[in-house]
């Protein structure tokens, strides 16, 4: 390509080169402010995973903003596959041990769909995509199953799921546009009733079922003698 063609460049295209070859954001399209904002706990450092994982302090990293934000509304068991892309990450920092992140939803139907299922309750747990992770199995001292240790692992988005593996990672709509990192933290009732914690008398395994006054659930995470969709075997 010739000098003459290079100087032709239109100042928008130039500036989107600067940006990228920088890594710093600029909006090159209008977003649509009526499309909804989230905020989110991607994951907590030195917590430990329901299925024995976890990352070392500052181990986590992240790859040039915006990152994508994508959903997964079955549990089929196979990690991220058929997620589909609803939103983008503008945002992430660090707060201790706690990785953050908030940004917009498309404005695209499934975008919409993510932010209405997630603003209801249905889906609220988030799981990072995280690539070049550096790990050890170390083994349990008490016996347990070998754990691993991730020392070091780069963040290419994450995926809302109906069941993470981090009980912390949390994902809410943004009201109005502000982070309200509280509302991650505090999405039961404050004073629920004493009558939701009695036993249903259940005389068969039961799904998770939303009660009548759709206030509460009720049902069965697992049955004895079942093996852990994430453990083969156990």
């Amino acid at each position: 390509m010739s000098d003459t063609a290079v100087e032709e460049r239109s100042a928008e295209v130039v500036d989107a080169q600067d940006a990228i070859r920088s890594g710093e954001v600029i909006r090159l399209t209008k977003i649509d402010e009526d499309a909804g904002e989230f905020t989110m706990r991607l994951l907590v450092e030195d917590e430990e995973t329901i299925d024995g994982r976890y990352f070392t302090k500052d181990a986590v990293e992240w790859r040039d903003l915006p990152l994508p934000l994508m959903m997964k509304t079955k549990n089929t068991g196979e990690g991220h596959k058929e997620s589909v892309a609803i939103g983008a990450i503008a945002e992430m920092w660090r707060e201790g041990s706690e990785i953050w992140g908030r940004g917009h939803f498309s404005a695209t139907e499934d975008g919409q769909q993510g932010r209405q299922l997630i603003a209801e309750g249905v889906l609220n747990g988030v799981s990072a995509d995280v690539g070049g992770a550096s790990s050890e199995f170390e083994a349990d001292p008490d016996g347990g199953a070998q754990k691993q240790r991730i020392s070091k692992g780069t963040v290419m988005g994450a995926t809302v799921l109906p069941l993470q593996a981090f009980g912390e990672a949390r994902v809410v709509v943004t009201a109005d546009g502000e982070p309200d990192p509280e509302a991650v933290t505090a999405a039961a009732p404050v004073r629920p009733s004493k009558a939701h914690f009695e036993d249903p008398k259940l005389t068969r395994p039961t799904a998770i079922t939303v009660g009548e006054d759709r206030t509460h659930v009720f049902g069965h995470l697992a049955t004895w003698d079942t093996c852990h969709v994430g453990i083969q075997g156990r």
